[in-house]
C-alpha cells in the first residue's frame, strides 16, 4: 500500500495538523494503520473526512478482536502484520510497560522468557500495535474538534 501524506488537514489548527502529521509519519506502522484507517473512513458518514476518520478511528477503538479491522481477522494475517511490525509493536510495548511503571514485563520479552514465537501472542500482539496506534490518532483527532 502506498504511503499518504496527510495533506487533507490543510484546514484545521496548524499545531494540531503538524502533530498529526509528525506522529502518522514516525514510522512504517504509524503509516500503515492511518491509511487502512482514512481507506476504511471512506465508508463512513461524516459531515467531513475528518468526521469519518474520527467515527472510523471509534469503531476501531472497540478492539480488532471483534472483526473490525479485516486485515487483522485471520491467525495468518495477524502473524504476517506482526512480522512486518514486530519493531515498532516492541517499542510500543516498552512505551506502555514503562508507563505502567514498570519494564519488568517488556525485560521478560527481551529475555525470552515469555514465548513470544506462539501464535496466540503473536495476534494480541499484533491487535496491540494496531490498537495503540488508533488510539493515539484518534486522541489527536478529538484535540482537533476542541
Amino acid at each position: 500500500m502506498k504511503v499518504q501524506q496527510c495533506n487533507k488537514l490543510s484546514w484545521v489548527n496548524l499545531e494540531v495538523e503538524e502533530q498529526l502529521q509528525e506522529y502518522v509519519n514516525q514510522n512504517k506502522l504509524t503509516k500503515y494503520v492511518f491509511n487502512d484507517l482514512l481507506e476504511d473512513s471512506e465508508l463512513y458518514d461524516g459531515e467531513t473526512w475528518l468526521h469519518q476518520l474520527k467515527n472510523r478511528c471509534e469503531d476501531v477503538a472497540r478492539g480488532c478482536s471483534t472483526g473490525i479491522v479485516s486485515s487483522l481477522i485471520y491467525y495468518k494475517d495477524t502473524v504476517a502484520f506482526f512480522n512486518e511490525y514486530k519493531e515498532e509493536i516492541g517499542e510500543i510495548l516498552k512505551e506502555l510497560a514503562t508507563d505502567c511503571g514498570s519494564d519488568y514485563i517488556y525485560n521478560k520479552i527481551l529475555e525470552g522468557d515469555i514465548f513470544i514465537e506462539d501464535v496466540l501472542t503473536q495476534n494480541k500482539l499484533a491487535w496491540l500495535g494496531y490498537e495503540e496506534v488508533n488510539y493515539r490518532i484518534l486522541s489527536i483527532l478529538e484535540e482537533m474538534e476542541d
